[in-house]
């Protein structure tokens, strides 16, 4: 709790006001800027900017997603139902990309991380 100085003269109690007034705008502005973080905090594009960078630094997430990606391209790319060379050939490229996705996983990502940023930059 803050302390109550004793004021004697007129000239204490102008200078009390006016520093109670100086306080009480040094706080008005805080109050703003935190509001207008927390409002910023909670906009669409920032819950996804922070979501992205945060699964851009999930390894667990990044190794499945890169899989699940490479899996679906060779998927559509190549009908593993339809016959066996497609099967094999299928196979072959799978061994192929998912090696040199392991290794520009960093350059996507990164890549993805820009574009997010490029976008939320427009709005």
């Amino acid at each position: 709790m803050m302390s109550k100085p004793k004021i004697h003269s007129y000239e204490e109690l102008t200078l009390r006001i006016s520093e109670l007034s100086n306080l009480k705008e040094v706080q008005e502005a805080e109050l703003r800027r935190n509001v207008r973080e927390t409002y910023e905090h909670f906009l669409l594009k920032n819950i996804l900017k922070r979501t992205v960078k945060d699964l851009a630094h999930d390894e667990e997430f990044i190794n499945d997603g890169f899989k699940a990606v490479a899996n679906f391209v060779i998927g559509k790319l190549f009908d593993k139902n339809s016959s066996v060379k497609k099967f094999v050939t299928s196979i072959l490229l799978e061994k192929l990309i998912t090696p040199l996705i392991k290794n520009s996983k960093d350059k996507i990502v990164s890549f993805i991380t820009d574009l997010f940023a490029k976008h939320g930059n427009k709005e």
